[in-house]
């Protein structure tokens, strides 16, 4: 999986500028990175998030949305358990690159927070493509060791189990820096490595 993933020099190639190095935030629109300021009409803080490991049997032969891509081999077989946007993203690319794909969640409908009908509409696209979905099922745990697990899990009924190559738990928890408000993508696009991220509030956004 090493080689899918993008550096900076295939970044810099499509017209992306790379900054690599600590940041902070000199007002709302400066960063200043190792002695060089950037710019940027809307600054978008991609703080990522933390995977969410839940107390399963036999979670040991799992591995989380961390390391998926970083796999020393491509799981021809993956299930992931989660169908938010996380879990949805490995499932498109990684059906879109060969693997049969298999993806699980306790509600009734993928992408849970999103409107259900553009729901829907993905779903059904990536099901077009293979991918098979196991929506209002409650997994129950795991068995056998990464490379060669099984996932068990309930859905109405006896419980049932999927082999894959690899389960993957594609639940996180987003990382909050106290900042209530959406930033949008501005026409420039910059990529930092880290920042130092202070409370900041933009012009016009009231307090409390």
């Amino acid at each position: 999986m090493k080689e899918l993933r993008p550096t900076p020099a295939s970044l810099r190639k499509t017209g992306v500028k790379v900054y690599l190095g600590d940041a902070r935030f000199m007002d709302s629109h400066t960063l200043a990175v190792n002695g060089t300021s950037v710019r940027g009409e809307k600054i978008v803080i991609g703080a990522g998030s933390t995977p969410i490991v839940p107390s399963l049997p036999g979670r040991e032969a799992t591995i989380t949305s961390d390391e998926i891509l970083f796999l020393r081999e491509f799981p021809r077989r993956l299930v992931l358990v989660g169908a938010g946007a996380i879990g949805l993203e490995m499932a498109g690319a990684f059906n879109d690159l060969g693997a049969k794909v298999v993806v699980m969640d306790q509600e009734a409908e993928i992408l849970a927070m999103f409107d259900p009908d553009v729901a829907a509409y993905l779903r059904a696209i990536l099901e077009s493509r293979g991918a098979v979905f196991h929506l209002g099922a409650k997994v129950s745990g795991f068995a056998g060791e990464r490379g060669k697990v099984r996932t068990r899990f309930t859905k109405g009924g006896p419980e049932r189990e999927v082999r894959s190559e690899q389960s993957c738990l594609a639940m996180v928890t987003l990382v909050y820096l106290g900042f209530p408000w959406a930033l949008a993508l501005g026409a420039a696009c910059y990529v930092v490595a880290a920042a130092t991220l202070p409370r900041l509030r933009p012009p016009g956004k009231p307090r409390g």
